[in-house]
């Protein structure tokens, strides 16, 4: 009989949906007592954690028994830093079936084969080579699309920076982090290449400024464009994030792909068709590429920052503002309670399609008026 350390969950492993974790009853006294730990199940190999995925449910090997209840979600979080393990009642066979297996590389192994790390940053040498040849040799007089994409993955990584200095000054957030719990390591280790989808991302920026070559000469201000991404971004990406997202929920593509992401309760600021559409309008602007695309990191870390920075007394000024623009609070509930609040930025389409967590609004007043 197996024991498992519950890091990530929504609650539903005992299968009836009351939103609660069945344990089977056992005397676990002995083991609490005695701290007998010659049952060596492996739970840590040459710096290795094993850690599994079981539906929505992330489970990590451990190698004592401490206890076992019926607990309810509020009942779990009120736990706080405190070790949760959960007797399963099933063999390491049975267990082994429908489990998915991760290995994450300790703090130290990370180092040591991370050394290289620095590489990565060689794929920007093409974007300076193309920057510093089209000021000596062609002379132009506009800037090079290579210097743009260089400032915005520039800054990009500057909106990330100071989100996550800004959440870990607890002498100016403490009385208003979300969830009190501090960050593991296993969690650094896997957000450790948090900037990859920056460099990613400007790789593609440059194969979009190569397909469409008019983009290289786009005005610097367009009044238009600014309300043409707008409309598409609401009338289009965010209904279209919404069902991306719920499609990545799924048992498949959430085991596969999606639980990596949601392998943090504890969230942190370390997840282009309004752009190319205006574009393609023909109302595309610089200022309108670098707002949406600054705007939007910006909203993405916010949601993420276990700090709620957005008071409730405006959705008490402005009610309908609370349809139109999510908060942290809001997000974290979806990295609690996981089949609810799976909106980008706009709760509206989680309000019409009936996902949006019952729990949002108070949770928001509670937490923002601490």
């Amino acid at each position: 009989m197996n024991s498992l350390f519950v890091i990530r969950n929504d609650w539903s492993f005992d299968g009836d949906g009351d939103g609660s974790v069945v344990l089977p009853p056992t005397d676990s006294s002995t083991d609490l007592e005695s701290g007998d730990d010659d049952d060596d199940d492996e739970s840590q190999v040459e710096g290795f954690t094993r850690s599994y995925d079981f539906g929505s449910i992330s489970l990590v090997w451990v190698k004592k028994f401490i206890g076992s209840a019926h607990m309810s979600y509020e009942e779990l979080l009120a736990l706080g830093e405190r070790i949760v393990i959960v007797n399963t009642g099933l063999s390491e066979e049975m267990m082994s079936k429908g489990l998915i297996e991760t290995i994450y590389c300790s703090s130290n192994q990370l180092q040591e084969e991370g050394t290289c790390v620095i590489c990565l940053y060689l794929l920007y040498g093409p974007f300076h080579a193309r920057l510093i040849y089209s000021m000596i040799w062609e002379q132009t007089q506009n800037p090079s699309w290579c210097l743009h994409i260089l400032l915005l993955c520039a800054l990009r990584g500057l909106v990330h920076q100071l989100w996550f200095s800004f959440c870990n000054m607890l002498f100016l957030t403490r009385n208003c982090r979300i969830l009190q719990q501090g960050i593991d390591f296993k969690k650094i280790d896997r957000e450790w290449h948090w900037d990859n989808f920056i460099i990613l991302q400007a790789v593609m920026a440059s194969v979009a400024l190569l397909s469409f070559p008019f983009l290289e000469n786009l005005p610097s201000w367009n009044t238009k464009g600014i309300m043409c991404c707008i409309v598409i971004h609401v009338g289009i990406s965010e209904p279209l994030y919404y069902w991306f997202h719920r499609l990545l929920h799924t048992q498949y593509f959430f085991s596969h792909y999606h639980s990596l992401h949601h392998a943090s309760i504890v969230t942190q600021p370390f997840t282009g068709i309004p752009i190319l559409g205006t574009c393609l309008y023909g109302h595309g602007s610089i200022s309108m590429i670098y707002g949406y695309i600054l705007v939007f990191d910006f909203l993405r870390c916010m949601g993420h920052s276990n700090v709620e920075i957005i008071p409730h007394v405006l959705f008490q000024i402005f009610p309908l503002l609370k349809y139109f623009l999510y908060t942290p609070t809001y997000h974290n509930l979806h990295h609690t309670e996981m089949n609810t609040n799976f909106c980008l930025f706009m709760p509206l389409y989680d309000s019409i399609w009936k996902t949006i967590n019952t729990k949002s609004w108070d949770f928001h007043e509670r937490t923002s008026s601490e």
